[in-house]
């Protein structure tokens, strides 16, 4: 914790900076999740996972994009999109440690 008790995310790592953060998931101890994206045409969709000591790791590496994320707890659920555009949903029950395999829906039920 900084001075004034503000949480902060850090690590003795760089997060590459070709990774750009969309949806942050974050908890009242400082632990949390950025689902995000790296790359220009070739877009990945990746998770990193913040522990609350600021300790992070990526999760999550699929093709797409993240569009949009929401948690209650431990459940996690986020909407992934590909070119066309095409969604999916994925979802996590361990605080966004593992995930599930992208299950294909349309725009309208994500």
């Amino acid at each position: 914790m900084r001075p004034g008790n503000d949480p902060i995310w850090r690590s003795s790592e760089r997060i590459q900076t070709r990774f750009t953060p969309k949806v942050v998931l974050a908890n009242s101890d400082s632990s949390g999740l950025f689902l995000g994206r790296v790359g220009g045409s070739e877009r990945r969709a990746q998770a990193l996972v913040v522990a609350k000591d600021g300790a992070y790791k990526f999760s999550f590496d699929e093709p797409g994009w993240f569009v949009a994320g929401a948690r209650s707890g431990d459940q996690v659920a986020a909407a992934l999109a590909t070119t066309g555009p095409k969604f999916s949903l994925v979802r996590s029950s361990d605080g966004g440690a593992t995930w599930s395999a992208p299950k294909a829906s349309s725009a309208v039920t994500v």
